[in-house]
């Protein structure tokens, strides 16, 4: 009885971040192993491919001769959003917490229906806001905004209460990688 009491009380969490390099499975065993439950694990791939030659050949026109370079990012964006937005709409009640590594991967309106599906929304963008200044739009939307670049939290931290200095996460969990993994030949990850 105490351990399904247990089970009913757990937090939840919805985990938004990037496939690079299976990060994530060390993230979700830590989160567990702390006693949440991840009820929602999407995971944005930068992996986009073209809906059709169509598609593709819209993108070469407006590159090449337009020299509008944003048209596949536009593209690369509705395709994590409609994934997100599906995946969000299967949820019918509120969550504890949402994080989300790398918001910049979203739309506002995509952040927006996280926020409103979480009692509290938390981002960490794991790179520099020069190298991804899409997340700089972002700043007000969430409860807590973790940020690698030291640089970034001193230019930010007296205009934005809700901005923190984080270095990064650790895994305390031995992980094994096959061969294949472009883990296996690193002794770290920075």
């Amino acid at each position: 009885m105490a351990h399904n009491q247990h089970l009913s009380s757990q937090k939840k969490i919805i985990l938004i971040m990037p496939i690079h390099f299976n990060l994530y499975e060390g993230v979700v065993r830590n989160i567990e192993s702390i006693g949440f439950k991840v009820e929602l694990l999407f995971l944005s791939d930068k992996r986009f491919t073209y809906k059709n030659f169509t598609q593709r050949c819209h993108n070469f026109i407006r590159k090449t001769f337009l020299f509008d370079k944003r048209f596949k990012q536009t593209l690369k964006d509705d395709f994590h959003d409609n994934g997100l937005t599906n995946e969000l709409n299967k949820i019918d009640k509120k969550i504890d917490f949402g994080i989300i590594i790398r918001p910049d991967f979203f739309s506002t309106n995509t952040i927006l229906h996280v926020k409103q599906k979480v009692n509290e929304l938390v981002a960490y963008q794991w790179d520099g806001l020069d190298r991804f200044p899409k997340a700089k739009n972002y700043l007000n939307l969430f409860d807590r905004f973790y940020l690698f670049d030291i640089d970034d939290y001193n230019a930010l931290k007296n205009r934005h209460n809700n901005v923190f200095p984080t270095t990064n996460f650790y895994l305390d969990f031995e992980e094994n990688h096959s061969t294949n993994s472009p883990m296996t030949e690193n002794d770290i990850f920075f």
